[in-house]
């Protein structure tokens, strides 16, 4: 961890080529029990360095997470080369953004829409619209069109609404009459919560649950919470057929030397299943090309299924989550007493005074720094 430019290293340790090559033989790492020994002795190297506030460079003025090439942009996540946004998750090459989820390639004046990809302008209340659209509003997947007002599906049109074309005079007049109304009698959902004009569809005219969205990765609610802010559920166990397992994920062979290709008769149980806690059907079978792939690349066999795969992915990355915090660096050393500084930092023995949000909440044991302590560090 921190190093450049060096080669044969382990846990920042030098070795031979010789050395380093047996010592990763002895790690095992075609065990699952051996691989998953390095991932935690890993986890607990790092604890002993220094990590930067955020995941990011070259920004300018940012907070969130995972920023890079950016200026001004506020709560963003996952978002490259944007400029002047806010409440923005995976985003590149765009600006002026607000309430935005998934959106890339040249976008600008987006507001409270998703999926917008391609040379869009000043969009508002809009899904899965691409490929250079104008001034549209409340539309679905529509394509290279300008001046839509509720439509989906249009492609190549101007002065529409709810698909039915208008002239431009009529489109102005029959547009605002609808706002108006939209303003005077607003949508009034179970809970209470009211949708007039400038407010994005209401969640409970979504066809999906909020439990087999998006949302439940990042942002995961019981079913009784769920039922509390009156958004869908989805009882995923009435859809989804379980298969039956013939092997659990304790019968596997521990390395993938010991596997041969009987195992693609094999239906193998979750390892979450027992604890009713799977995220897909709760059992999965291995491939023959994918059997092939972990061979080749002494990878042992995966024990969870690849929906359970996916969600402990997602819980490596850090929260969608910002707390207020101070730099961890005490002068000469960190709080805890563990990393002994490199060099002397701009607050010299004092306790750094910087500030920020960060996504690493207060009770994580890792030692946050602030930019230029930890420029300090690792420059």
């Amino acid at each position: 961890m921190g190093l450049h430019n060096k080669q044969y290293h382990i846990f920042n340790k030098p070795y031979s080529k010789e050395e380093y090559e047996r010592k990763l033989k002895a790690f095992s790492l075609g065990s699952h029990r051996g691989i998953q020994e390095v991932k935690k002795q890993f986890r607990e190297f790092t604890l002993q360095f220094p990590k930067k506030f955020m995941h990011g460079r070259k920004n300018i003025d940012a907070s969130g997470d995972y920023i890079y090439n950016s200026k001004n942009c506020r709560h963003c996540y996952m978002v490259n080369t944007n400029e002047d946004c806010k409440y923005v998750f995976y985003s590149s090459d765009s600006k002026d953004y607000y309430d935005v989820f998934i959106s890339f390639l040249a976008n600008e004046l987006i507001y409270e829409s998703h999926a917008i990809p391609k040379g869009n302008y000043f969009l508002r209340f809009c899904e899965l619209c691409a490929n250079g659209n104008r001034f549209l509003e409340y539309c679905d997947s529509c394509e290279s069109s300008s001046y839509l007002f509720g439509c989906i599906g249009i492609r190549g049109r101007k002065y529409c609404i709810l698909n039915k074309q208008y002239s431009q005079d009529e489109y102005e007049r029959l547009r605002e009459k609808i706002i108006q109304q939209m303003n005077q009698k607003p949508f009034i959902d179970i809970k209470g919560r009211v949708y007039r004009y400038g407010e994005f569809f209401p969640v409970e005219m979504s066809p999906f649950g909020y439990n087999e969205s998006v949302a439940q990765d990042y942002f995961p609610l019981s079913k009784e919470e769920i039922a509390e802010h009156r958004y869908n559920w989805t009882d995923i166990a009435k859809h989804k057929k379980t298969p039956n397992a013939t092997v659990t994920a304790q019968d596997l062979s521990d390395d993938i030397r010991d596997v041969d290709d009987s195992i693609l008769n094999e239906v193998i149980e979750c390892a979450n299943a027992k604890q009713n806690s799977c995220a897909g059907v709760g059992a999965f079978r291995i491939t023959k090309q994918e059997l092939n792939f972990y061979k080749e690349h002494n990878i042992s066999l995966p024990r969870l299924c690849p929906n359970c795969r996916q969600l402990a992915r997602i819980k490596q990355r850090n929260p969608l989550q910002l707390w207020h915090r101070g730099c961890t660096c005490a002068g000469t050393i960190s709080e805890n007493k563990v990393y002994q500084n490199t060099i002397e930092h701009f607050h010299k023995t004092n306790h750094c005074p910087n500030e920020f949000e960060t996504s690493y909440a207060p009770e994580r044991k890792e030692i946050i720094y602030c930019e230029p302590c930890y420029q300090a560090e690792v420059a």
